[in-house]
């Protein structure tokens, strides 16, 4: 093929991947979606457990109400509708958002896990008809992304007494997000596809401290705060911008006064503009405000343990937007956990079902969730 026509091509992956980009998914604009950090339990209850819960990669100090070893995973596939005026797209994702070992020794308990910050995964494939010297020709154009900006924690807690805990925590920020753009023709064309693959990295730093205290009988307040340092993103090797990580703050409140059912609200803020430097999102970089609450009550026995039934709901707006206006996630979730061998087994099973609105789009979402852990 002649290099004109090569150009040319290429030419055209480039100007049109652009806009086509952010329509992989509403949640997933810039920098990617935020999964939160979240353990099975907590997104069983919409989140509104994750400043007490122990295997939420949230609150340092947390990490002191699981006093055994134990280690915890997540599994978590995604299927997910975008409306786009009349326009609709369906995608299936697979996430593991969630790994940590715990242990403890004395009044000291440590953890060290990896959770994905920012998911930037989907897929998208158009056909249509562009000019080759001239001349229309029928072509078809996929663009698609894959990987995460994952938060690696090492946290430590220290009981100071039954009704008082505290924590923090070490995080490094890295990850990969490879992106893929091909445009390809048909035989009968003569005219040779052209790709391109990006390979981008993501590095950084940031610490956290957190608290947990039984200020009256049966209430309970967990609060964290985590600050930024320096982050970097590199294209094969080469650092491109320079930002901050996002500082996040977050109050919990859980209340053990009705027997057999423990009720969580839970408020969260996170500083997303920190990123501004890092994101070239044309439709703005935002902060974040969560509001969740839910319930987790003792349910029937299952060889011989009471299972434990969540329900929650969660609120939240997301950091990069769509056409330069915010967008907002709201939905329910639901699960039980199984425990099983005397409480050395876990299973935590979860739905969520979220919607996410912009102008001019809407996009809907199933979270299946399963949680595993261990405590030998």
């Amino acid at each position: 093929m002649p290099r004109l026509l090569t150009f040319v091509a290429g030419l055209a992956v480039v100007l049109v991947s652009s806009s086509l980009q952010a329509q992989g998914s509403i949640g997933a604009q810039g920098l990617g979606y935020p999964v939160g950090g979240l353990s099975g339990a907590a997104a069983a209850m919409g989140g509104a457990s994750a400043e007490l819960d122990p295997n939420s990669a949230v609150n340092p100090a947390a990490i002191t109400r699981s006093n055994r070893l134990s280690i915890m995973v997540r599994f978590e596939p995604e299927m997910r509708e975008t409306l786009v005026g009349s326009q609709r797209a369906y995608a299936n994702l697979v996430r593991f958002p969630g790994f940590q070992a715990t242990g403890s020794y004395g009044r000291w308990v440590g953890a060290i896990g990896i959770t994905p910050m920012l998911d930037r995964t989907w897929r998208n494939q158009t056909n249509d008809t562009i000019l080759v010297t001239g001349i229309p020709t029928e072509s078809q154009l996929q663009v698609s992304s894959e990987g995460a900006m994952n938060d690696a924690r090492l946290a430590l807690g220290y009981v100071i007494s039954p009704r008082v805990q505290v924590g923090a925590a070490l995080h490094a920020v890295v990850g990969e997000n490879r992106t893929f753009f091909q445009r390809s023709f048909p035989d009968t064309s003569g005219v040779q596809g052209v790709s391109q693959v990006n390979s981008f990295g993501y590095t950084g730093a940031a610490y956290s401290l957190g608290v947990v205290a039984e200020l009256l009988t049966d209430l309970v307040v967990s609060a964290s705060t985590k600050f930024g340092g320096d982050m970097s993103i590199e294209l094969q090797g080469d650092e491109l911008r320079t930002a901050k990580v996002p500082a996040r703050t977050g109050l919990g409140v859980a209340y053990f006064g009705i027997r057999g059912v423990t009720a969580h609200a839970r408020v969260d803020q996170v500083r997303w503009t920190d990123l501004e430097g890092l994101s070239s999102s044309a439709d703005g970089v935002f902060d974040a405000t969560e509001l969740a609450a839910g319930v987790e009550a003792l349910g029937p026995q299952l060889f011989g343990a009471n299972m434990l039934v969540r329900a929650g709901f969660r609120d939240r707006t997301l950091p990069f937007g769509v056409s330069g206006d915010q967008v907002r996630e709201n939905g329910f979730a639901f699960g039980v956990g199984l425990p099983l061998a005397r409480g050395r087994t876990q299973i935590d099973l979860g739905a969520q079902r979220l919607t996410r609105t912009a102008p001019g789009a809407k996009e809907n979402s199933w979270f299946l969730s399963l949680g595993f852990g261990i405590r030998p």
